[in-house]
């Protein structure tokens, strides 16, 4: 239980560095009532996400679970060995993306209201949610390790929970500071639209290889 709490927290702590949720909460960070907005497209950010990983975790994941309830040693080693190459390949799908990940940074409007924020918030996740590959992989380790749908629950939300850190953070800062580091905020959103395409894909191939090899050594000896 504690090496998959440390999976879904390492890949949702990766994750939450997705220019698609970042850059636009940097942009509502330095507009017209940034605590509001922040907190609204926060809000959007995690109950799309949320509800759509529940979706998966008890429309997909059900059949699985019962088919596995009890894995071996030698299905949770393919397990591992299945998620691990599923996060590498997700990896090199964004080291392809990284330039368009970083070019999207900034892009949202900075006009709006709370609920329009909310929106914002929510149609990226229901846009980004099909091809948001390392939730996916988090979840399925999920199935394979945790029983009780409750249990499951409280990982997928703990996965969303780290996965708006980032988000939380820039409208704490704001609430607290006000304007007073508006210069701050913008390097650091540069520094997130040069750095963070790159870090994302690099952080997920670690992880991926590792289960990879986790799981090829439990094939040898289950």
């Amino acid at each position: 239980m504690g090496a998959l709490a440390i999976l879904v927290l390492s890949v949702a702590a990766l994750d939450s560095l997705n220019p698609s949720t970042v850059g636009p909460a940097v942009v509502l960070a330095i507009g017209d009532q940034p605590v509001r907005r922040l907190a609204s497209f926060t809000a959007g950010v995690f109950v799309v996400s949320t509800v759509g990983g529940l979706v998966i975790l008890f429309a997909l994941g059900r059949t699985v679970i019962e088919r596995i309830a009890h894995p071996s040693a030698h299905t949770r080693a393919v397990l591992e060995l299945a998620i691990g190459i599923v996060l590498l390949a997700a990896a090199g799908a964004l080291w392809f993306l990284r330039d368009r990940l970083r070019s999207r940074l900034g892009r949202t409007p900075t006009r709006g209201s709370g609920g329009s924020s909310f929106v914002l918030g929510a149609g990226i996740m229901a846009i980004e949610l099909p091809t948001a590959f390392p939730y996916f992989a988090a979840i399925f380790a999920t199935i394979g390790a945790v029983h009780g749908a409750i249990r499951q629950s409280v990982f997928v939300a703990l996965y969303n929970l780290v996965f708006i850190a980032p988000l939380a953070a820039v409208t704490g800062i704001v609430a607290l500071t006000g304007d007073r580091y508006g210069d701050r905020i913008r390097r650091v959103s540069d520094l997130l639209r040069e750095h963070a395409p790159v870090v994302l894909p690099v952080g997920v191939a670690c992880i991926g290889a590792a289960l990879v090899l986790i799981g090829a050594h439990g094939l040898k000896t289950s």
